[in-house]
């Protein structure tokens, strides 16, 4: 009978690793540390965007218009803090506006997929949201007055003229 002794097992390496596999660890993990970095900035960002909505959004939202866009930046984030608190102070047992707009179209939709279409229950929806949204400019509107007024004489010129500015550039079709 043939010697049954075990396959002669290969070299292990010793010494120090290649430097090319000492760099390309290091360079994966960069490059893993990057995508990463990108990942988390985004979503981060998307919650920031979430919370603070952008000036032009705001003022689009609250009906100001470009009396919020001409306000300076900071003044634009104090607007924007005021009418959250007046919406929390007067939310009472209502969602917030978006989730009530939100509810409000789902309910459209089903009204107008219904066999059983009904003008009236339509117009008593649109209603509830148009009520909604008054509501909500309206606090826009004694938000800016009150920041308006606390501006000095030179804050309201300066405010004037940027709101001016706005009012010369020609109008961008939608």
């Amino acid at each position: 009978m043939a010697d049954a002794s075990p396959p002669p097992s290969p070299p292990v390496p010793t010494g120090r690793p290649r430097r090319w596999t000492v760099v390309a660890l290091v360079v994966s993990v960069g490059l893993n540390l990057v995508i990463l970095g990108l990942i988390a900035g985004a979503a981060m960002d998307h919650r920031r965007a979430e919370t603070r909505p952008e000036p032009a959004a705001m003022a689009r939202e609250l009906g100001l218009g470009p009396y919020a866009r001409a306000l300076s930046p900071d003044r634009q984030l104090e607007l924007g803090g005021k009418v959250a608190a007046r919406a929390r102070q007067n939310a009472g047992d209502r969602p917030p506006l978006r989730r009530e707009l939100r509810a409000g179209l789902r309910n459209m939709l089903q009204e107008l997929r219904s066999d059983d279409f009904d003008a009236d229950r339509v117009a008593a929806l649109l209603a509830r949201q148009n009520g909604a949204i008054e509501v909500r400019r309206r606090s826009g509107q004694e938000s800016l007055v009150e920041i308006l007024s606390d501006m000095s004489p030179d804050e309201r010129l300066a405010y004037a003229d940027r709101l001016e500015q706005m009012l010369r550039r020609p109008l961008r079709p939608r």
